[in-house]
């Protein structure tokens, strides 16, 4: 692959990525080996493999987990966003913690376009 095919694919990625926002709180049992996650050398974890292996693990018999609350946002501010029903009151607490890394995400996200206009040289 050429490097500006590359490079544009990446760029698109990035709009891609930019154009919504996504935040889902699940509660259950995820196992991950800790050999899986940690390096050979010298033991330390490895945190881009992290999420790899629990994404591997959770589909296997050994995890089981559910959201407890979704929320999707389009860059035209049209929300959706899932709450179980009949949450209990740690998953009450979950969902308190959901709506505060959906806000922190929103506020990161209007940071991350800002910097980009003034970057551009466009105005916020």
């Amino acid at each position: 692959m050429a490097a500006s095919t590359k490079a544009q694919s990446k760029l698109e990625a990035a709009v891609s990525d930019l154009v919504s926002l996504d935040v889902v709180t699940f509660t259950g049992d995820l196992v991950v080996k800790v050999t899986d996650i940690t390096s050979e050398d010298d033991g330390t974890i490895r945190f881009q493999d992290v999420m790899k292996n629990i994404k591997g693990v959770a589909d296997s018999d050994e995890s089981a987990f559910k959201a407890v609350a979704a929320t999707h946002i389009a860059l035209d501010k049209d929300t959706v966003q899932f709450v179980k029903e009949g949450l209990t009151p740690d998953e009450e607490r979950l969902y308190a913690l959901h709506l505060e890394a959906v806000k922190t995400a929103v506020a990161a996200r209007a940071a991350m376009v800002e910097s980009l206009m003034r970057i551009a040289g466009l105005n916020a």
